[in-house]
């Protein structure tokens, strides 16, 4: 039995079987290219958003990963070695 999942776009509950199907026929728009540019806005706002909530050792964690993101292209081994 197909379990129910949260459309990470809209919030949505639908079968898992179909997200794929719902994300591209109802949230198509967003996946043009002339709407990358706010697609990104909206992605940094939504992390500051999130970040603000996280605890003190929680931000300093984020912080931690996200310079380890920046200062190399393949960090896929540190941040599992980080403990997260």
């Amino acid at each position: 039995m197909s379990q129910m999942v949260k459309c990470g776009i809209c919030g949505r509950l639908y079968n898992e079987r179909y997200l794929n199907s719902h994300i591209l026929r109802s949230h198509r728009q967003q996946y043009d290219s002339a709407s990358r540019e706010r697609q990104e806005s909206q992605l940094i706002e939504k992390i500051l958003v999130l970040s603000q909530k996280l605890s003190d050792q929680g931000r300093k964690s984020l912080r931690h990963r996200l310079s380890v993101l920046m200062r190399t292209p393949s960090t896929n081994t540190e941040l599992q070695n980080d403990g997260s």
